[in-house]
């Protein structure tokens, strides 16, 4: 018996460090560390984080990739954040801030030509 809560115990404590934390992500997005910011909200969003925390997570994930100018990833995870978590202050916020995001998708890519360059 006390080996079984001996590894009930060790597998509580494993699981929750590997949780994600939802305040060192924005630490990270806030320091420009983009990259370990997105890390740290995908173990917030598939651990047993609270819905209004993984609702944050998919929110903040959304929002790094606009500013990445990722605009198709952003619509995908603001759109399964409002299925997923539809009652959430988050969802709310990205209601509004979709079509933005969906113009921004729209908008065609500027193709550089060889009459754009200066003569040099």
């Amino acid at each position: 018996m006390k080996w079984f809560l001996g590894i009930a115990l060790a597998l509580t404590v494993a699981n929750s460090s590997h949780a994600g934390d939802l305040t060192k992500a924005k630490l990270l997005y806030d320091s420009q560390l983009s990259v370990d910011a997105k890390r740290e909200l995908v173990e917030v969003i598939t651990s047993n984080a609270s819905p209004s925390d993984k609702a944050a997570a998919l929110h903040l994930l959304g929002t790094i990739a606009v500013d990445e100018k990722r605009y198709d990833s952003a619509i995908r995870t603001w759109n399964d954040l409002i299925a997923r978590y539809p009652n959430t202050v988050d969802a709310r916020e990205v209601k509004g801030k979709l079509p933005l995001v969906q113009a921004l998708h729209e908008q065609p890519t500027p193709q550089t030509t060889s009459w754009d360059s200066p003569i040099t």
